[in-house]
């Protein structure tokens, strides 16, 4: 029990220090749930439920986790002024970023994506082909047509999800080197106020 509170502890003081620290553990029980979900998902193969079911699957973990985040973080405390629009900015980043990777997460899995896409009535069955896939089979006599679109939207899914990485993390270097160029002042103060702590 004591081990459960002071990882809790530790945890609290190394959000207040950085919100950043804190979307690590998110984000590693988001793929936890990710893949405990995966194991269960069956897509309705009607259009309608399909894409009402994966909207709910998308937005609604992507909500919760950018709302714990807000608690943790709390980026609106800080008012208007340099050093708290660089805190307001950094907690807030450190909000986006879980929901964006469980969007990142459904997108790379691709069955999702697919089952929106699926716009015929079938049953949802486990195809052992090569790869084996689980997919709605059409009612009909379309069935290779159907295995061929649903193969095309598991790629479709998983291009969309390495373009949001890619973009991501075009975003997050392009934020980090421009925030360092603008301000150089600050790191040069820290390393001399370290070698002073240092010497003494």
């Amino acid at each position: 029990m004591n081990f459960l509170k002071d990882s809790l502890l530790r945890f609290g003081r190394m959000t207040r220090s950085s919100p950043l620290h804190a979307t690590v553990p998110v984000t590693f029980i988001l793929m936890g749930a990710e893949k405990m979900m995966g194991l269960e998902f069956s897509c309705p193969c009607q259009p309608q439920l399909n894409l009402s079911l994966v909207s709910f699957m998308f937005s609604v973990p992507a909500l919760l986790v950018f709302t714990i985040m807000l608690i943790l973080a709390r980026p609106c405390k800080y008012t208007c002024g340099c050093c708290s629009c660089r805190k307001f900015a950094e907690s807030f980043l450190a909000c986006l970023i879980p929901p964006t990777v469980w969007f990142i997460l459904l997108f790379l899995d691709g069955r999702y994506l697919a089952c929106v896409m699926t716009n015929w009535n079938g049953m949802y069955v486990s195809d052992m082909g090569d790869p084996p896939v689980r997919w709605c089979e059409p009612v009909g006599s379309n069935k290779i047509k159907g295995r061929r679109l649903h193969q095309d939207f598991i790629t479709y899914s998983k291009i969309m999800g390495y373009f949001l990485l890619f973009g991501i993390c075009l975003v997050i270097v392009c934020a980090v080197c421009c925030w360092d160029c603008c301000h150089p002042k600050e790191q040069d103060v820290e390393k001399v106020s370290d070698g002073e702590t240092r010497q003494q």
